[in-house]
């Protein structure tokens, strides 16, 4: 268990690290082109503004990988639980996992 939870730590530290990373990008490049913020972009417009390296692209990726870092440490916690034989903690995080990913799914349909 204690892996695991070394894990997810630092699962939790990268993410935020690369987020905040993208945030403060995403204001200085914002303040340096524009002068002032503009609105995020939807994710049909967010590979054509990342391309662009425009503000709203990178911050929106920030928001993105935000997101994802738990649902990461989740994943990751669930295959360290398996590796270590704890069963019951496998199946809890594999129905929480499902429960998330269908969320998304119905979300995005």
């Amino acid at each position: 268990m204690k892996k695991a939870c070394r894990m997810i730590i630092i699962i939790n530290i990268c993410g935020l690290t690369l987020s905040m990373g993208l945030f403060l990008s995403s204001i200085i490049i914002n303040l340096i082109k524009n002068g002032q913020f503009q609105n995020l972009p939807n994710l049909d417009e967010l590979f054509y503004k990342l391309s662009n390296v425009e503000p709203g692209g990178i911050a929106a990726l920030g928001i993105i990988i935000l997101l994802a870092t738990p649902i990461i440490g989740l994943i990751s916690n669930s295959i360290q639980l398996f590796r270590e034989g704890d069963n019951f903690y496998t199946m809890a995080s594999l129905v929480v996992i499902a429960i998330i990913g269908t969320a998304i799914v119905l979300n995005i349909i």
